[in-house]
This record gives C-alpha cells, sequence and structure tokens, in this order.
C-alpha cells in the first residue's frame, strides 16, 4: 500500500495499535495539564495562605515586643523595680517567711505606691 492509499482508507474500527495509544496520551495528557492546574492553584492557594499566617505571627511579635518595651520604660519611669529591690531586700534582711512572701511583697507594694502618691500630691503644693 502506498501512503496515499492509507490517508483515503481511515480506520473503522478499533485496532489497538499506534493511533489509539497517541489519542488515549493526548487525552490524558490534557487531564494531567488540568490536574497540574488544579494541583498549582491548590499549591498558590496555600503558600498564600502560609505567607499571610507568617506575616500575622511576624505582626503579633512585634506588637508584643513594643508591648515588652513600654512596659519596661514604664517599670523604669514608675520606680516599681526600686519598689521590688527594696521589699526583696526587707524579705531577706527581716527573715519573712516563706509563706508570707507574697502577703508582705502586696502589702509593701501598696504602702509604696500611697507614699508616692503622697509625694507627688505634695509635690505640685510646694511648687506653688
Amino acid at each position: 500500500m502506498s501512503d496515499k492509499s492509507k490517508e483515503e482508507n481511515p480506520k473503522t474500527f478499533v485496532t489497538g495499535g499506534e493511533d489509539d495509544k497517541k489519542d488515549d496520551g493526548s487525552q490524558h495528557s490534557g487531564e494531567d495539564n488540568n490536574e497540574t492546574e488544579e494541583e498549582r492553584k491548590k499549591r498558590e492557594e496555600e503558600e498564600a495562605a502560609e505567607q499571610e499566617r507568617i506575616r500575622q505571627e511576624e505582626e503579633k511579635a512585634k506588637k508584643r515586643q513594643e508591648q515588652a518595651v513600654l512596659f519596661e520604660e514604664y517599670v523604669e519611669q514608675s520606680g516599681l523595680k526600686y519598689s521590688f529591690q527594696i521589699i526583696f531586700t526587707e524579705i531577706i534582711s527581716n527573715q519573712i517567711r516563706e509563706d508570707q512572701v507574697f502577703a508582705y511583697t502586696a502589702m509593701r507594694l501598696r504602702q509604696i505606691g500611697s507614699e508616692l502618691d503622697n509625694l507627688e500630691k505634695s509635690a505640685p503644693k510646694e511648687e506653688q
């Protein structure tokens, strides 16, 4: 048979030959392309979600750091740091029992706070 006769006589039945394999391959590759497209979109969505989660975590960490700095500044300005140093010195020197440390600390913080308030209130009177 010549090449022309092959072209003129199309196949009318399934032979399972190479032509069929090519057709199956093209159909599967189309499905594979669809699957890879879906997988790619899914992967991109997952990556975007992961990046958003990381961004939110970084934002939270930044806020915590800012709050820590503000708290440190407050402790420094309020004298709370020194109040605790005084109280712990008193606990050691007065040999306060371990089960009384919390109650003693709370009581002394209140006293020191009241003393500081009184000093702040009396300071403007002296300036006038």
